[in-house]
């Protein structure tokens, strides 16, 4: 019976610590945006170890890149771009390993889901 119980404990505490530590760096791209037709301001985005992004963004059939900071809590991006407005994203690991963020688009929620490009 306690042997039992330590081995519970055990793996809740994995379990807590996996899905607490849920890591955002490598390379990722937008796969999909609801509602259909809308734009999420991030196409490509890459997040490295020491806290630095860049990202590639399509608009007005152009596109643009910017580079900065990120800080990610399991719930919320940050991005701070090296010029520009600091910009929050609320997000979420997904099952399936895939990256949903929100983003507030002229009164109306647009979701991304990201998926990494880079294994």
């Amino acid at each position: 019976m306690m042997k039992r119980l330590i081995s519970t404990m055990t793996l809740a505490g994995i379990l807590v610590t996996a899905i607490g530590c849920s890591n955002i760096v490598g390379s990722w791209r937008t796969v999909a945006v609801m509602p259909e037709g809308m734009v999420f301001p991030i196409s490509n985005v890459d997040f490295d170890k020491e806290g630095i992004y860049t990202a590639t963004s399509k608009y007005n059939g152009e596109s643009h890149t910017s580079t900065g900071t990120y800080k990610w809590n399991g719930r919320m991006l940050t991005v701070i771009p090296a010029s520009g407005p600091q910009r929050e994203y609320p997000g979420r690991i997904r099952v399936d390993g895939k990256l949903a963020l929100t983003h507030d688009q002229d009164g109306e929620q647009v979701e991304a889901v990201l998926e990494k490009t880079d294994g």
